[in-house]
């Protein structure tokens, strides 16, 4: 009779070169594969669109500085250029810890607030009871 392993059909040398193969990547759950130079773009995204948070602070104020420069021209008329400042340092730190799920929501509760000040604005402004600064947010309300 002929003894069988319990590996089945498989030989022990193609474990050994599976092994191989999959011991050059670092981390193979954390990595899509692309890579730009020394740079690996899938890991890079994986980290800061991580859900759970902890993402580096650099590229949550590189997604931030990115966000902020696209949009700067409308976040100027919602945001005085301090509250632009202070903006970006909450948007950064909102990113690195809660991920960008909880950066949308508190993105979204500053956009709902600026919508909800503009309504019937002028009304507001004629009875005295309208935001300063024409509705735009200062350091203190961001």
């Amino acid at each position: 009779p002929v003894e069988r392993n319990s590996l089945g059909p498989w030989e022990p040398s193609q474990f050994d070169e599976i092994k191989k193969a999959t011991s050059r990547r670092e981390n193979p759950s954390t990595s899509l594969g692309l890579s730009v130079g020394a740079l690996d773009v899938g890991a890079l995204a994986v980290s800061v669109f991580s859900s759970s948070g902890n993402v580096p602070l650099i590229q949550a104020f590189g997604v931030n500085a990115a966000l902020f420069t696209t949009l700067s021209q409308k976040l100027f008329t919602m945001l005085t250029p301090t509250g632009f400042a202070h903006s970006l340092a909450l948007g950064t730190m909102l990113w690195s810890t809660l991920g960008w799920k909880g950066w949308v929501f508190c993105v979204s509760y500053l956009f709902l607030g600026q919508i909800v000040t503009k309504v019937r604005f002028e009304e507001k402004q004629k009875a005295g009871l309208a935001e300063g600064r024409g509705g735009r947010r200062g350091p203190e309300n961001v």
